[in-house]
């Protein structure tokens, strides 16, 4: 049974993107945990969630690229209070959007989708979900991120969109994590990375992979990064084995 016994007691977790490979995997785990006494997932879709019978659980249908719909969300949802937030959204091919190889392949409305869903949306998700934090108690915002936004570490080039939304989006996770540490020390925002992982954003892009987790392992790895945060871990982004990623 998967625990996380650094929150001291049972924790509320707010899931954004609870339908695909990860956010489902973490759903599995979180729900058999001992130490979640609720859980709530957001998602676009609520086909999935309709037959998950559990006295903790509740799923909310909302498009978090859409900011008047996130807006009224988490204004109907002011009474509650998030001891942790998993975001696991993110976007890197659709059938009309694939990873650039040159810059002639480069498109405005590819680059626009994009950011919005892996930059644009965290950042507002992080405004508004803020207030709905615990305060007197350990809390973490976390935001699946990805290694090739590292500017450091990138060598290959390509990939332009992704590369640079998930660069944007590292950035945001630093700004936001130094302001809230002036307002509540016990807030810890993060990006998580959490390895190549066999879901359709990854299928097309595995054969290069060196090791290939299933969406379980991932999602065990995640929640045990999570567990150990330390405060100084704060606006870093960290792999699935806990390692900081250099931007």
């Amino acid at each position: 049974m998967m625990q996380l016994p650094s929150f001291k007691e049972p924790i509320q977790v707010a899931l954004i993107g609870s339908s695909g490979g990860i956010g489902e995997a973490l759903l599995k785990l979180l729900l058999s945990s001992q130490d979640v006494s609720g859980i709530d997932t957001f998602s676009r879709s609520t086909h999935k969630f309709e037959a998950i019978s559990h006295s903790a659980y509740r799923h909310f249908q909302c498009n978090i690229t859409e900011p008047s719909e996130l807006e009224s969300l988490c204004h109907d949802l002011k009474g509650t209070r998030y001891h942790c937030l998993i975001n696991t959204t993110g976007l890197l091919h659709t059938d009309a959007i694939k990873p650039e190889k040159t810059l002639k392949s480069l498109e405005l409305d590819a680059l626009e989708q994009v950011f919005k869903v892996n930059t644009f949306a965290p950042a507002l998700v992080i405004k508004h979900f803020f207030p709905l934090m615990v305060t007197s108690q350990k809390a973490v915002m976390s935001f699946l991120s990805a290694r090739v936004g590292s500017i450091s570490d990138n060598r290959l080039g390509g990939w332009y969109a992704y590369r640079s939304s998930k660069s944007a989006l590292n950035m945001l996770i630093k700004c936001a994590s130094i302001e809230v540490q002036r307002q509540r020390k016990n807030l810890s925002i993060i990006g998580l990375h959490p390895g190549t992982v066999d879901t359709n954003l990854s299928k097309p892009f595995q054969s290069g992979a060196k090791k290939l987790f299933s969406p379980e392992e991932s999602a065990h790895y995640l929640l045990k990064v999570i567990e150990n945060l330390a405060p100084e871990d704060s606006g870093n982004v960290l792999d699935w084995q806990g390692k900081i990623i250099e931007p």
